[in-house]
């Protein structure tokens, strides 16, 4: 490779490697050459050689969720471009128990580094405890790897879902929450509590679902106290409130309003369509690869350019307040 450039082996690396200081000249010169030789780097090879690993560890819950899914997936692709193989350790459970039973039987065996998402306090300090042998990354505000500035206790988004259906005319609203003690359902919580109140509007009431589709049948066939729109804080368990009303005979947005979080692929096929919060899942699997090789290795690019998009998408679930309401 060096001498296809007409370069120095040291030129080489430096230049796989992304350092700053190399001419423009030669650096053309070593691109052409990779790409002469359809270079594709061997991070098994590199690993043996080195003593240092290529594997990184995702611990990942409700993998298959729209959410986890899409982080996974984006982790892995990036991780690749680098020369990383990510492999994903679903965890089912919430119980620390468990999961540490899971964490103690995985082979760390040539491992780079360690993403582990904490969606509860418990599991945070449980991850704190673990001790691993590579650099770890754990995630806690439960929306995918968020920058640090966004671990903070109220979720922005919702100020757009809540100031939608002010401009709508409601002013009683119904929460159905995530699981009470999940980082990312005590944010979106938060958040609408604090956009109502800044708008003037009232929460007539809120129960805690556990972000599935029944959850959110479940609480929509109760006492919903009046509340012109329901805001879920996921899309499945809006879905699952749409379904309820329905089969209780409420029409959905002439009697009702509901609006969801995420904009999951089958949010835009409902019915009605679902008026949600898209969030860059993909991005937030990028970003946290970008942050993860920070640790492992200052030489690597840091991804602190890319932020996580939070847009609303307006749909048909959500329509001006009607005077007969639940």
């Amino acid at each position: 490779m060096a001498t296809h450039a007409g370069v120095s082996t040291q030129t080489v690396v430096r230049y796989l490697r992304n350092f700053e200081g190399i001419r423009p000249a030669t650096r053309e010169k070593v691109r052409q050459a990779l790409e002469q030789l359809d270079y594709r780097p061997n991070p098994i090879a590199r690993a043996l050689r080195t003593n240092t690993g290529n594997r990184i560890l995702l611990f990942l819950h409700e993998i298959s969720e729209a959410g986890p899914s899409s982080i996974a997936l984006a982790a892995t692709t990036r991780a690749r471009e680098f020369g990383f193989i990510v492999e994903v350790i679903p965890l089912e459970s919430t119980d620390a128990a468990a999961i540490r039973s899971i964490v103690d039987t995985v082979d760390q065996a040539y491992t780079a580094g360690v993403l582990a998402f904490a969606p509860t306090p418990a599991l945070e300090e449980l991850f704190s405890l673990i001790r691993f042998t590579a650099p770890v990354l754990v995630e806690r505000n439960g929306n995918g790897f968020d920058a640090d500035t966004l671990h903070d206790d109220v979720e922005p988004a919702m100020d757009l879902l809540v100031a939608h259906l002010h401009h709508l005319g409601h002013r009683r609203l119904f929460l159905i929450n995530g699981p009470e003690q999940w980082y990312s359902a005590q944010r979106r919580r938060e958040g609408a509590r604090r956009a109502a109140k800044n708008l003037g509007l009232e929460i007539v009431g809120e129960e805690f679902g556990d972000w599935s589709a029944r959850s959110g049948s479940e609480i929509a066939a109760g006492d919903l106290r009046d509340a012109t729109a329901v805001i879920a804080a996921n899309d499945e368990m809006a879905i699952g409130a749409i379904s309820s009303l329905a089969a209780r005979g409420f029409r959905v947005p002439s009697d009702i309003s509901i609006v969801g979080f995420d904009d999951i692929r089958l949010a835009a096929y409902t019915n009605p369509p679902l008026t949600t919060i898209r969030i860059d899942f993909s991005a937030s699997g990028r970003l946290a690869i970008d942050r993860l090789l920070s640790l492992i290795s200052p030489d690597v690019p840091r991804g602190v350019g890319e932020a996580i998009g939070r847009a609303f998408v307006p749909r048909q679930s959500s329509g001006p307040a009607a005077s007969d309401h639940p």
